[in-house]
């Protein structure tokens, strides 16, 4: 700032500064000041005589996206294990650096018909250089199979026809 008579750092400095920053792609969000200054020196122009003031980098959190697993279930089964997935780390960091881990859950019970389906969520992540998003999974509910069995029946030639009556095997859920 401070230039006059239309001159522009391009048009008028013999000398462009040099800037600086003490900031690095390690720096926490939590660091001080004095880990994130910037500053320039150097610059030369006929006319002028420069002053510097430092500025300071902020430094944001880096969003990471985490997934809840999907699963695969057939009616009745227990509810699955719900699990989540990373996506965003950066400096070779992985979920070891949180704080608080992923709660990953599903509302799925074994009584959850195939036609309602089921969703899958994580929530709670915590961690000092992160802030985070989630994608939700999804539980898929397959039929369950079971069996019809027609009953046997034993007659003599010439009687009527007999009632025939089916036994179930293979449901859930007292059904």
């Amino acid at each position: 700032s401070g230039l006059v008579n239309g001159d522009t750092a391009a048009t008028r400095f013999s000398t462009q500064p040099t800037c600086t920053t003490t900031y690095t792609p390690l720096t926490d969000v939590a660091a001080t000041a004095a880990d994130r200054i910037t500053e320039c020196s150097g610059a030369a122009a006929d006319n002028y005589t420069f002053s510097y003031t430092t500025g300071v980098v902020t430094v944001q959190r880096k969003t990471v996206n985490v997934t809840a697993s999907n699963a695969r279930v057939t009616y009745g089964d227990a509810r699955p294990t719900i699990t989540p997935s990373y996506v965003g780390w950066v400096n070779d960091q992985s979920e070891t650096v949180l704080t608080t881990a992923a709660t990953c859950t599903t509302p799925y019970l074994p009584t959850t018909t195939v036609a309602a389906g089921s969703t899958t969520t994580c929530s709670g992540t915590v961690a000092a250089n992160y802030a985070f998003t989630y994608t939700s999974g999804t539980v898929l509910i397959d039929r369950k199979g079971a069996v019809v069995t027609a009953s046997d029946s034993n007659v003599t030639y010439g009687d009527p026809i007999p009632t025939i009556t089916p036994a179930y095997t293979g449901l859930v859920n007292g059904e």
